[in-house]
């Protein structure tokens, strides 16, 4: 099976997508409605499973009905929030000794519920953009051995993944998909990291030109080679030359048109790839090439004009497998060199394991907004680097130096005061042509600045303000693989004029970090950056209670292990928080610290006692640990599932006879019941003492309420009276049978 990690771009006008209070305000409420309802599920499902614990067998065959109903309409639950709100899923999901104890009492049924684990393997990744540019869908896919499934993160996903990434991903799964709490993720010797794909040297290029049956191809072999590499006119390998400053370039050769024997649809990206290097036969040697460009006319009701891997696969030909990257191109988009450029420059970029690049605002009066806010966010918003919308401007820094094309001497990182000049960015040049500076004394949060002139054959089309001074893209907990430019004329939402020109001054409100402008001229740019004394902003403890739902009986402790993290900036004090805990009324709680002393980043751990009373009602409670600090005081929620509590266990002991012959089996059935329910899992132990006092003893374990264990009598066994014992063990309860038998 061929793997992909795709991106899709289409080519309509992008639009700011804006993140603002109604819109988390509605997220919200979202949320709130999911957790109801999925606590209500829980309720019923365990309320169901106490009435069937202690019901006659009668009474038990009408609840299964019920039950499967419960369990049924829980799965649908979780398999949807697994998919689209994982976040509320992990919190709702059972624990796995009470995920354990339903497989084994309810096996008919135990595929219908979610699962815990840990999962690693190899990633994939897509991107699909909405036709409207105002959304996208991110799928990432884990090849587990023969398994596949869909990957969902709670937050942000790990950095760095990407197609041949090493992914391990904990979670909660249901069907084909896993909510992840944790990941890691590394790269291995694969084909994201084989030399073929280096991002540096020749890409040599296959383009397959490929139509559909009765559908005549809009463009020539010829104007496709202009596009890819052409030296009369702006071309990929014009592009990557000069952006690059000569580390890379394109090469390669335009095969077809090709008919393909049959059409296909929008997303059958991959079937065109299959048939296309099928048509393309003999012609191609695929081995030879690194990247693969296919073309072909837009399919009915497409909704992209490209698709590109997120780095190299596996690619499979006649003469036999070879490690390259993949881009699909709809030619409809190729009818002017300078948008076929662009296009081919943005899967390329893909191809190369670059992504999109966004826009990042806050306001109409300020660039930046405080430590940890998100702003408004346009995943394609950036006009000055063709991973944003449409553009033919270098690609930014952080980009070029991901690709190896900037070195350390060309990125010169900031964290104290000092005079700093930039050359053009456009120049190849060992001088200082970014700087990435740090967002206030001791902030992990960093400033990259370049400055643009108007040289060569692709920077000269862009919007004549950012010749005037330093663009500013920020990175932060929240920018993830992407880039996120900065508007320094806020006032024009255009964002086609974010630089910061020269004679302008920025101070950071938030921060202790301040950016001056001067001298800006087509040789370089100076920007002064100034460190006062470190400044104090306050931000709200971080709280994280851990497990997120255990499973107790009325009068049972559940545990927890509380993470409290002073998110202030370094130039705060240490800050005492007060610790308590909010649950249902009547619940007993104990909090190993109420008091903790936090230094500004500093985390620390106190341990939650939650104990629901005797007579509590089996259901899934809402619990919490508290962090306070004068007006400030945070929640970090968490669950507690309820069981009623069980009936007592008891255990009868049966054999398959009362009196044996020697070199006979005895078989010893225990049967474990909790009131009338059979109890699977339970641990028996089973002893036998023999007429002369020697014994022999077996263990076994409950399946469906019953175990086994058989002993042969020997030629030696004495005759007479022979006890046997079981002990049967389930949870912290115990049970003990005993019968005799005679041995003629």
């Amino acid at each position: 099976m061929k793997r992909f990690c795709s991106f899709f771009l289409t080519p309509v006008l992008a639009t700011v997508v804006l993140i603002q209070a109604s819109s988390a305000q509605q997220v919200t409420r979202s949320a709130i409605a999911n957790a109801d309802h999925a606590r209500s599920l829980n309720d019923s499902l365990l309320g169901l499973l106490a009435q069937y614990r202690n019901a006659s067998p009668a009474r038990q065959k009408v609840l299964q009905g019920e039950l499967a109903e419960a369990v049924t309409n829980r799965s649908n639950l979780m398999s949807t929030l697994v998919a689209k709100d994982p976040q509320t899923a992990l919190q709702f999901a059972f624990s796995q000794d009470l995920l354990d104890e339903l497989a084994q009492e309810f096996p008919k049924s135990a595929h219908l519920f979610e699962s815990r684990g840990v999962w690693t393997g190899q990633a994939d990744v897509w991107v699909q953009d909405a036709p409207d540019m105002k959304s996208s869908k991110t799928t990432i896919k884990l090849k587990n051995g023969v398994d596949q499934f869909d990957v969902v993160f709670s937050g942000a996903a790990p950095k760095g993944i990407q197609c041949g990434s090493s992914l391990s991903v904990r979670g909660v799964r249901s069907g084909h998909t896993v909510a992840a709490e944790s990941a890691t993720v590394s790269l291995v010797q694969s084909a994201v990291a084989s030399s073929p794909c280096s991002t540096t040297g020749n890409q040599n290029i296959a383009v397959l030109l490929v139509t559909f049956p009765g559908v005549t191809p809009s463009l020539t072999p010829a104007s496709v080679y202009n596009i890819m590499f052409g030296s009369g006119n702006r071309s990929l390998d014009g592009y990557w030359r000069e952006a690059s400053y000569g580390k890379t370039s394109a090469s390669g050769n335009v095969f077809g048109w090709y008919t393909l024997p049959t059409s296909y649809t929008c997303d059958q990206y991959a079937n065109i790839q299959t048939a296309a290097i099928a048509a393309a036969g003999s012609s191609v040697n695929f081995p030879s090439y690194s990247r693969i460009y296919i073309i072909f006319p837009m399919p009915a009701g497409c909704t992209y004009g490209g698709v590109g891997t997120m780095g190299c696969t596996t690619i499979t030909s006649a003469a036999g497998s070879s490690t390259a990257s993949v881009a699909w191109l709809v030619a409809d988009y190729l009818t002017s060199y300078d948008q076929g450029v662009e296009m081919a420059a943005h899967e390329g970029g893909h191809n190369m394991g670059l992504n999109h690049s966004e826009s990042r605002g806050f306001g109409s009066t300020t660039p930046l907004g405080g430590l940890g806010v998100a702003g408004s966010i346009n995943e394609y918003g950036d006009y000055f680097s063709p991973m944003g919308y449409y553009n033919l401007g270098h690609y930014a820094a952080q980009q070029k130096y991901q690709l190896g094309w900037l070195s350390t001497s060309n990125v010169q990182t900031v964290q104290s005061s000092g005079s700093f000049t930039l050359s053009p960015y456009e120049w190849n040049t060992a001088g200082v042509q970014a700087l990435k500076v740090q967002r206030g004394t001791g902030i992990n949060d960093w400033l990259w600045l370049e400055y643009r002139q108007p040289y060569g054959n692709y920077d000269t089309t862009l919007s004549p303000q950012v010749f005037g001074g330093p663009m500013i893209r920020y990175v932060d907990s929240i920018t993830g693989t992407y880039t996120n430019l900065l508007n320094f004329t806020p006032a024009d939402s255009s964002w086609r004029n974010p630089a910061l020109t020269s004679g302008q001054t920025w101070v950071d409100p938030y921060t202790n970090v301040s950016l001056a402008v001067s001298g800006a001229t087509s040789n370089g740019v100076t920007v002064n950056v100034n460190y006062n004394a470190p400044t104090c902003t306050s931000a709200n403890p971080i709280v994280i209670a851990s497990p997120s739902n255990p499973t107790v009986t009325p009068g049972a402790a559940a545990n927890y292990s509380v993470t409290i993290s002073n998110a202030d900036s370094a130039g705060c004090s240490p800050s005492t928080f007060s610790v308590s805990s909010s649950q249902p009324s009547g619940w007993a709680a104990s909090i190993s610290s109420t008091v903790i002393s936090l230094n500004p980043g500093a985390s620390t751990i106190v341990n939650l006692t939650e104990v629901p009373p005797m007579g509590t009602l089996p259901g899934t409670y809402a619990v919490a640990a508290i962090a306070a600090r004068g007006a400030q005081s945070v929640m970090g929620p968490a669950n507690c599932s309820v069981l009623a509590t069980p009936p007592p266990i008891s255990v009868a002991l049966t054999l398959n006879g009362s009196t044996f012959q020697t070199r006979s089996i005895v078989s010893n059935t225990a049967t474990v019941t909790a009131g009338a329910t059979m109890v699977a899992g339970a641990a028996v132990t089973f002893s036998m003492t023999k007429p002369d006092g020697s014994t022999a003893s077996g263990t076994g374990t409950t399946l469906n309420g019953q175990a086994v264990w058989s002993y042969k009598l020997g030629p030696k066994d004495p005759s007479g009276t022979y006890t046997i014992k079981s002990t049967a063990v389930y949870k912290t309860q115990s049970a003990v049978a005993s019968t005799s038998f005679q041995v003629q």
